[in-house]
């Protein structure tokens, strides 16, 4: 009997479509007064190389959606193609390991916002969504 060996399927990119969020955006003003619904999708490409059948090492969507979702309540933007930038290039979960959420972000200034100002209230919304056992605490990365 003759095998063909299959290569394995790669998945090199996760996608969470129509994410509701709140946001302020809008070039006047008076369009930034209140939050705005927004709907937006988020692609990743997570490094999936060493997984080793081991479910912490995944990405959590529901961790990730957390994220953009304080992301942008707590920014306001003229143009949505900024908040979408800002957005992606700020702030990333990297791993999710014995409860302990870690979070990559790139720009100093968010990465202090988040440690000093808004770890505690990002972390109580988490154990609220996914109780206590799943995220224990929140940990951010600069880099």
């Amino acid at each position: 009997m003759l095998l063909a060996k299959i290569p394995a399927v790669v998945i090199d990119r996760i996608h969470i479509e129509q994410l509701e969020v709140h946001g302020r955006v809008g070039v006047p003003d008076s369009e930034r007064v209140e939050p705005q619904r927004l709907s937006l999708n988020v692609a990743l490409w997570p490094n999936i190389a060493e997984l080793h059948d081991d479910i912490a090492n995944t990405v959590n969507y529901s961790a990730v959606a957390e994220c953009v979702k304080d992301f942008v309540s707590h920014h306001d933007y003229k143009l949505i193609e900024t908040l979408a930038e800002k957005t992606a290039a700020h702030s990333a979960p990297v791993a999710l390991r014995e409860g302990l959420l870690y979070v990559r972000g790139l720009q100093p200034s968010l990465h202090y916002e988040l440690e000093c100002v808004a770890q505690t209230e990002i972390l109580r919304k988490l154990k609220q969504r996914f109780g206590g056992k799943t995220i224990c605490d929140v940990r951010f990365r600069l880099g």
